[in-house]
C-alpha cells in the first residue's frame, strides 16, 4: 500500500533576492523525486513572506512564518533564522502518514522516497533520520554527476522522517533552523518520544555538496542561545530517556562508547551514565561483521551506526 508523505522544505532568498544554486538543485531533486514514486508525497514550503516569490511550482505554499531567532533570543541583530517547532506546525492540518522535513542543502536522489518506505517497512519504526553524502560542491551544476558520486560520510542529522502524529508530541522549544544544533534536538526529541527511531548513516538517499563537516558558528550569540535551548531540553527531560533507543545500544560496549564520544550529536556524559544504569539488562550484542582488516572496519565505522 502507498505511503503518503508530507515533505516540508523552508527556502529563503539570498540577500540580493535570489535562489542560491545549491537550494535550487535541492527544490528540483525534491520534484523530481516525488514524481518518480509510486508513493504519495505532497511538498509543502514553509517560507517567511518576503521569499514567497522563490517558492517554485509545485510546492503548496503555506501560511507565512511570522517568527525568527531574532524575536525569540533577544538579540537585536540576531539573524533571522526560522524556528523549526513553526515549521513543523504548518503540516498539522494535512492528512498523511509521515512528516519529513529536510535542511535546505540536503539533496535528495530521485529513488529517495522509495528507499524511505522500504526502510520504514523493513525497519517497521516510527522514525527515520538519513545522513546525507558528501560530494564535491563543484557537481552543483552537473546533477546527474553529482548523483553518480558515492561520496563520503557525515555525522550531522539532517533529514528527518517521523510518523505524522509524532510531531504534536515534540519539545523543540526556540530551537531555529540555521544554527548548530538543530539536528541535535529533533534527534533527541525522536529518541525521547519513540519507541523505535532508526539512523541510516551509510544510504545513499541524500547528498550535500561540500565535504566541511562543522560549520563556523561557534561562539557567537545564536550559536550560544541554540545550545542553552538544547541544556534546557536535556536538564528537563534527562530522567525520561532511556538508552535502548539510542543509535548503537546493541553494539558491543567499546565499541558503542567510542562512537558516542567521538560523535558530536550525542552527549557523552549522558549516554555513559545511562549505560552504565542499564549495563546488565539483557541486550543482544550485535558483533561487526569481519572486515578486510582492522583498520578498514575502524575507518569505516567510526562514525556510523548501520
Amino acid at each position: 500500500m502507498p505511503l503518503r508523505f508530507v515533505h516540508i522544505v523552508n527556502p529563503y532568498c539570498l540577500k540580493n533576492g535570489d535562489l542560491d544554486p545549491v537550494q535550487k538543485l535541492t527544490l528540483d531533486m525534491l520534484k523530481r523525486a516525488a514524481g518518480a514514486t509510486s508513493h504519495n508525497v505532497a511538498l509543502l514550503s514553509a517560507q517567511f513572506e518576503k521569499d514567497r516569490k522563490i517558492v517554485p511550482e509545485g510546492f503548496g505554499v503555506t501560511n507565512d512564518l511570522t517568527r525568527s531567532l531574532r524575536d525569540v533570543c533577544g538579540i537585536t541583530d540576531a539573524p533571522e533564522l526560522p524556528l523549526l517547532a513553526d515549521i513543523l506546525e504548518r503540516t498539522s492540518g494535512v492528512d498523511c502518514d509521515f512528516v519529513i522535513w529536510s535542511n535546505m542543502d540536503i539533496i535528495p536522489v530521485p529513488e529517495f522516497y522509495d528507499g524511505v518506505a522500504a526502510i520504514l517497512e523493513k525497519e517497521q519504526c516510527d522514525a527515520l533520520i538519513v545522513n546525507r553524502r558528501r560530494v564535491s560542491a563543484s557537481l552543483v551544476n552537473n546533477p546527474d554527476l553529482l548523483l553518480s558520486e558515492t561520496g563520503l560520510p557525515h555525522p550531522g542529522y539532517d533529514c528527518f522522517i517521523m510518523r505524522k502524529s509524532l510531531t504534536s508530541k515534540l519539545k523543540l522549544g526556540n530551537i531555529c533552523v540555521g544554527a548548530p544544533g538543530i539536528g541535535f534536538m529533533l534527534a533527541h526529541n525522536l529518541f525521547l518520544i519513540t519507541d523505535k527511531c532508526v539512523v541510516n548513516a551509510n544510504k545513499h538517499l541524500t547528498l550535500h555538496a561540500g565535504y566541511e563537516i562543522i560549520s563556523g558558528w561557534k561562539g557567537t550569540e545564536a550559536a550560544l542561545f541554540q545550545e542553552n535551548e538544547i541544556r534546557r531540553f536535556l536538564r528537563e527531560n534527562r530522567g525520561n530517556f532511556h538508552i535502548r533507543n539510542f543509535p548503537g545500544y546493541h553494539f558491543p560496549f567499546f565499541r558503542r562508547h567510542f562512537k558516542w564520544l567521538m560523535n558530536p550529536l550525542f552527549n557523552y556524559p549522558m549516554m555513559f551514565s545511562m549505560d552504565l544504569k542499564n549495563l546488565f539488562d539483557g541486550r543482544k550484542i550485535v558483533r561487526a561483521e569481519k572486515k578486510d582488516s582492522a583498520w578498514q572496519e575502524w575507518k569505516s565505522s567510526r562514525i556510523n551506526f548501520d
